[in-house]
């Protein structure tokens, strides 16, 4: 029996494409680009478990004030729910305005079998989630993910807001590594945030290893049917985190790649500072005032650390370089002791 992957109405569709289909497209299939398929068999993780995330599909997106969703049988969606036929749900770990999320586990021992694009070297790609099964379960887009860690903002607060130099190199490096991907994929991500970057779960080989989560936001930056770079465009809508939010982003331009990697540099900014940037707690009447002062702080904030290149709205950065340079320091830095969360319980 075939089954539905795509919500009804054309806004869900266009959400639903953003937090499940650029998250995966070119390493499961999803009917986007099936240029070459295989069936794959996926070797289950950490004791069969793994995270589900569910959303429902209505007319609108569930609010944080949302009731509780009903399914076709009228009931809850709760703890023992069997999902897609292999998965159990078990406690549920949150929930927002996208839907909620539940650690969930294999009934039947098998490792499901999903659709994997071959794309060469992009088979090889780490820092994602891998993706169990996707489908449409009742009225719910049901998403089942590996189970990750911490995000990085849980991991530095953990360490008492204290990342060492060589800590901090060694994130700018794998974030480096996963936006060149990205953007190799003709996507910007818009919401570069600590909360969006989860270490691999403890004890496991990843457990270093950042992993990219969260293509909500995300907006293809190359028009797939002129095959053309997104024009300039100014009176945008607020996209991301006003923390780490480039200040083009601030005052309603267009953002492309130049924009995620700017937004890295304040994040690691966040880092270096121990938490503390000079925007940080800044007091304002409504969120777009908030928004306009915190954007003139930045605009007033000397970028030393930031490359001119970051401000072309169709530059290609160089990746090679930025890596060669930090790696050179990483180097420098790295006097073998383990990473400030490592031996603690995270």
């Amino acid at each position: 029996m075939a089954i539905n992957l795509f919500p009804s109405s054309s806004h869900n569709r266009i959400r639903f494409y953003s937090i499940i289909i650029w998250f995966i497209n070119n390493r499961i299939g999803c009917y986007l680009k099936l240029d070459f398929f295989s069936i794959v068999t996926i070797v289950n993780a950490i004791g069969n478990s793994f995270t589900m995330s569910m959303s429902y599909d209505s007319n609108s997106w569930l609010e944080d004030d949302y009731e509780p969703v009903k399914v076709a049988n009228g009931q809850d969606i709760k703890p023992d729910t069997i999902i897609g036929g292999n998965f159990k749900t078990l406690e549920k770990l949150g929930s927002g305005s996208f839907g909620q999320i539940f650690l969930g586990q294999n009934i039947d021992g098998r490792s499901p079998k999903i659709y994997k694009l071959l794309h060469g070297k992009d088979d090889q790609v780490i820092g994602f989630p891998k993706v169990f099964w996707f489908g449409q379960w009742f009225r719910y887009n049901v998403l089942v993910i590996e189970l990750l860690g911490k995000n990085l903002d849980e991991v530095f607060q953990s360490c008492g807001q204290n990342f060492t130099i060589k800590t901090i190199l060694y994130l700018v490096l794998q974030l480096l590594n996963r936006f060149e991907f990205i953007h190799s994929k003709n996507i910007a991500y818009r919401d570069v945030k600590p909360e969006n970057f989860l270490l691999g779960y403890p004890g496991l080989a990843n457990r270093n290893i950042v992993h990219v989560v969260d293509f909500g936001l995300s907006k293809e930056f190359i028009d797939p049917h002129t095959g053309q770079h997104i024009p300039f465009r100014e009176g945008k809508n607020l996209t991301g985190t006003a923390r780490y939010m480039s200040i083009n982003a601030h005052f309603g331009i267009e953002q492309s790649r130049r924009d995620d990697l700017e937004s890295l540099g304040h994040l690691f900014m966040y880092f270096l500072r121990k938490g503390k940037l000079p925007w940080s707690g800044l007091k304002a009447s409504t969120l777009k005032e908030r928004y306009r002062k915190i954007g003139h702080i930045k605009q007033t904030t000397p970028p030393e650390n930031l490359s001119e290149d970051l401000y072309d709205l169709t530059n290609n950065p160089d990746y090679d370089e930025w890596k060669k340079n930090f790696g050179n320091l990483f180097r420098k830095y790295n006097d073998g002791v383990k990473y400030e969360w490592e031996g603690k319980i995270v």
